[in-house]
């Protein structure tokens, strides 16, 4: 979740300002958080980064209550990100660059701190230690996001992919496990038509029915009184009506291993 307050802090301080945050340290060398790194990279013109390590489950011989500075079981860390005022060279991107997107390069600063340092030791750290004179060291990440690129790293982006859209395009044969995949049955409203109660599922789908069968041919604000898709919003101005068919209820495999209606 904190990766989305990330980015509703983003969206809201426009062509400048400074973000804090105090979160999961996960971001910083995790594989799933590449996009989250080449997104902060791109938005902003210097990333600093207080990491207090104190992850227990990835170094099980410390101790959360000695070591984490929350005396939790997660590792902690601190980020400031620094977007400045380039307005003018934004203005000048656009022109020259119609449709492309503006990307910064940010600078990226780390400290660390030792995983053996103790709870105590680490917030004496941050009462004694003015901002301007912490010493930062410079990280220089790879084009995948990885700010601590490693031989390991490497070898994951060499291994054969599961699935990749260009295979299923046609455009490359041999580099993934399956060359078609889809997303299956698609409803848009998975809560609405499936139950695993016969009853509560008719009973869900007859007021469905009955709301969007009520509207007018003229309506046109489409409130959360059902769920509307891409799709529905489309029938009511076209005068289409939804008529409820008990009848086609069956049951169905909705997840692997979970059997319903």
């Amino acid at each position: 979740m904190y990766t989305r307050f990330y980015r509703w802090a983003f969206d809201r301080i426009e062509n400048q300002g400074i973000i804090a945050f105090i979160t999961n340290r996960s971001f910083i060398d995790s594989r799933s958080f590449d996009g989250f790194r080449l997104v902060a990279a791109q938005e902003f013109e210097y990333l600093y980064i207080i990491d207090t390590h104190s992850d227990v489950r990835a170094n099980p011989k410390i101790s959360g209550t000695k070591n984490n500075v929350f005396g939790i079981q997660t590792g902690v860390a601190v980020m400031f990100l620094v977007k400045i005022d380039r307005e003018e060279e934004r203005i000048a991107h656009d022109a020259a660059n119609p449709g492309k997107p503006f990307h910064r390069h940010a600078r990226i600063k780390y400290k660390e701190m030792k995983d053996e340092d103790t709870r105590v030791e680490k917030l004496q750290w941050f009462a004694h230690n003015r901002f301007r004179d912490v010493v930062f060291k410079d990280l220089f990440p790879d084009e995948k996001g990885y700010w601590f690129p490693t031989e390991d790293n490497e070898e994951w982006e060499a291994m054969i992919s599961v699935a990749n859209p260009l295979v299923k395009k046609g455009k490359h044969k041999e580099d993934a496990i399956f060359q078609l995949y889809s997303l299956g049955v698609v409803t848009a409203r998975d809560e609405w038509v499936y139950d695993y109660d016969t009853q509560n599922l008719t009973a869900k789908m007859d007021y469905f029915s009955k709301y969007f069968n009520s509207l007018e041919p003229k309506f046109s604000e489409f409130d959360d009184k059902i769920k509307w898709s891409s799709t529905l919003k489309s029938k009511p101005l076209s005068g289409i009506r939804e008529p409820l068919d008990s009848d086609k209820t069956r049951p169905f495999l909705f997840r692997p291993y979970i059997s319903e209606l």
